[in-house]
Parts: C-alpha cells; sequence; structure tokens
C-alpha cells in the first residue's frame, strides 16, 4: 500500500519522498515486524498496534486481574504517608484522596488527585502523556477510515459487487471511490482552494 501511495504521488506530480514525516495509522491487521521496519525506513510515524493491544490498554481493564502497562507508572512507584493520610508521586508531589471507595468494575479502591501545576511542570510530564498522546492518534482513525467506509456502503449502497471477474470488480469499486473523492471535493473545495458551499435542495432543482 506504501508503493502504491508512492506511485500515485509521483503520478500527482509529488516526489516519491513526498511521505517521508507523514504519520500512518492502520488497523491491528497491519502490524508486523517488517511492517515496522518499512515505516521507519521510509521515515514514517506509523501507527500499528498489535493484536493484543486493547489488553494491556487502561481503558479497557480486564474482568479478573490487573495488568501492567509498561509506558505508565506502577503502583508500586507512588508511595503512601499514612501519618498525612495522603500518597506522593514517583516526582515528590502531593496527591491527595478525593474519594474513599472508587469503583472501577470488580475494583474498588481510593481515588487520589494531584493539582494541574504539577504535573505540567513535571521533568516526567512526557513519561505521564505518552502512551495517551499514542492512544489519541490511533483513535483518529475512526474518524479519518471508518466515515468514507459507512458513505460507500450505507450512502452509496455498494454493499455487494453486482458484477463477475476481477477486472469488472475492480472497475466498479474504483467508481465508487472516485464518485465519493469527487464530492468531497464539490462539498469542500480543493486543498488549496476555499471551501464551497453546499447547495440546497431549492438550488439543486432550480438548476435543473
Amino acid at each position: 500500500m506504501l508503493s502504491q501511495a508512492e506511485d500515485n504521488a509521483w503520478a500527482a506530480g509529488m516526489d516519491k519522498q513526498a511521505l517521508k514525516g507523514s504519520r500512518l495509522v492502520a488497523d491491528s491487521s497491519y502490524y508486523s515486524e517488517n511492517n515496522i521496519k518499512l515505516c521507519h525506513s521510509k521515515g514514517i510515524d506509523g501507527y500499528l498496534p498489535d493484536p493484543h493491544f486493547r489488553s494491556r490498554d487502561p481503558r479497557f481493564p480486564p474482568v479478573n486481574r490487573r495488568r501492567k502497562h509498561q509506558e505508565l507508572f506502577d503502583q508500586e512507584q507512588f508511595r503512601f504517608d499514612p501519618r498525612r493520610n495522603l500518597y506522593v508521586c514517583p516526582n515528590g508531589k502531593l496527591l491527595r484522596i478525593s474519594a474513599k471507595k472508587y469503583r472501577v468494575q470488580r475494583f474498588e479502591g481510593r481515588r487520589c488527585l494531584a493539582l494541574k501545576e504539577d504535573c505540567h511542570s513535571s521533568p516526567l510530564n512526557s513519561r505521564y502523556l505518552q502512551s495517551k498522546a499514542r492512544r489519541r492518534q490511533y483513535s483518529r482513525r475512526m474518524a479519518i477510515v471508518e466515515p468514507v467506509f459507512a458513505n460507500i456502503t450505507t450512502a452509496k449502497r455498494l454493499d455487494r459487487f453486482t458484477l463477475r471477474g476481477r477486472a469488472k470488480v475492480r472497475v466498479q469499486w474504483l467508481l465508487y471511490p472516485l464518485v465519493h473523492n469527487t464530492e468531497k471535493i464539490v462539498h469542500y473545495g480543493a486543498p488549496d482552494g476555499p471551501p464551497r458551499q453546499r447547495e440546497g435542495p431549492k438550488n439543486r432543482r432550480s438548476r435543473r
């Protein structure tokens, strides 16, 4: 797919190195050591999660046990001060208890919060935020890719191919992305030009 994207860039008058420095977000089915090395060799910032990435995501805790995330701090790194009844983070800042009984699925514990300025000024700030930033980049795939599938399959009603043979099916498939991309240009304008206003139903009928 990267080779085809490079060929498309070349056909559009761009340099084949145009993909260098770009960001690639792919589904977990594209995860492999070779694909990761390929992105690295081409200078592409690739987000290719492995098939088990959700099992390590703290937003999806397992039902019967906790799992450690390699880029998050473990609870052993937080020190409890019984005299002041609060926790101390690895940077030495105080975490005050905001809820004595805080439940997440089957787990119950105490919820502690830190001051916002303590976290932002911490030299460990990149470690706190790194995994969140990566998850945020990957979650954008839902807003970029899935609407395209929905438009083609639901709005354009391509839920199955009506022709037989690879050549005919390929032609039929290429027509649908062509219509989809043309529709985006008509509604939102060319990449280098000002956006166009969508015409309402009355304007369209009057022009017919």
